[in-house]
């Protein structure tokens, strides 16, 4: 059974995958007539900006885990 901290880890992981596949979708993805979104740079760093965040929050919830 899973305690709290595990369970937040695991959802802080859950939202990394989240945003790495949305920013595995812009970078390859294309429209229906062949071409690439037109603000996908724009979406790409947003979710580069997200993952940095959830990534920090991630390690601080490992250092809290080492700690008890």
């Amino acid at each position: 059974m899973a305690n709290k901290k595990t369970k937040e880890l695991y959802a802080l992981m859950d939202d990394l995958h989240d945003h790495k596949e949305k920013l595995d979708h812009y970078a390859i993805h294309r429209n229906r007539s062949g071409n690439r979104v037109s603000n996908r740079l724009k979406l790409m760093e947003e979710q580069a900006v997200e993952i940095e965040k959830i990534a920090l929050k991630i390690q601080h919830q490992i250092q809290s885990m080492r700690r008890t």
